[in-house]
């Protein structure tokens, strides 16, 4: 078991970011990575930092809301040809139907 620093991040008086270190085990080697790069200093603020974060809450708000399921008959050689084409990029059949939605939507 591996015993690493963290930091953890709050706001202090007068809305001050306030930087604490932590212990914590376990880390895997992504998270072990992302903490010796900010260690190294090459993270840096950003002046709107509230805005950012009300952009992902509202984006993390939207994803965690209600999901609907949608069924589609297609025929079976239309399938087959999507499905190795989901496979080819990388990416479940899923995904991309709903990458193509929101296309459509955004347009």
């Amino acid at each position: 078991m591996s015993i690493n620093l963290d930091y953890t991040w709050s706001y202090g008086k007068n809305n001050l970011l306030k930087v604490e270190r932590v212990m914590i085990n376990n880390l895997t080697e992504e998270e072990e990575n992302i903490l010796a790069s900010y260690e190294l200093g090459e993270w840096q603020s950003i002046d709107n930092l509230q805005e950012e974060m009300n952009a992902y809450q509202q984006a993390a708000a939207v994803w965690t809301g209600k999901n609907y399921t949608i069924n589609l008959i297609l025929p079976e050689q239309e399938f087959q040809q999507f499905q190795k084409k989901a496979l080819s990029t990388g990416s479940s059949s899923q995904t991309i139907l709903i990458n193509l939605i929101r296309q459509f939507i955004a347009s």
